[in-house]
């Protein structure tokens, strides 16, 4: 499901993955699904739609992480996001935070090592 979701792409691809793992009671799934709706903002057409995208991905990630304060994978979606995302959206306070606590963490992780791989490749500030 990780690489999956490193695939994405086209708004198609964003909608089927979050359909294909919207019922999950998984956890760890969760942050990908509002990391996804967050990716179909780059595809919207209207301003509106965009911002809507957007808000409802950040808001569910935001509370996923108050309550899983120390899940890697959460913070690693959220430092992608903000490394991305338009300054105008003022979407960048925990950068830095996130990027320093993967690397700490990561070694430690249970994640496979190729996930690992693609974590650090991606940790790589722009």
């Amino acid at each position: 499901m990780q690489q999956e979701f490193h695939a994405l792409e086209t708004a198609g691809q964003i909608e089927r993955f979050l359909k294909t793992y919207e019922d999950t009671s998984c956890e760890d799934i969760k942050p990908y699904l509002f990391t996804a709706h967050m990716l179909l903002a780059k595809h919207a057409f209207w301003p509106h739609q965009k911002i809507n995208h957007f808000t409802f991905g950040k808001e569910q990630l935001e509370g996923f992480i108050k309550k899983n304060p120390q899940h890697l994978e959460a913070k690693y979606l959220r430092m992608l996001v903000q490394q991305t995302c338009p300054s105008f959206l003022k979407y960048n306070a925990n950068l830095f935070q996130d990027r320093d606590y993967v690397l700490e963490h990561l070694k430690n992780s249970s994640l496979p090592m190729t996930y690992k791989k693609t974590i650090l490749k991606n940790t790589e500030l722009h």
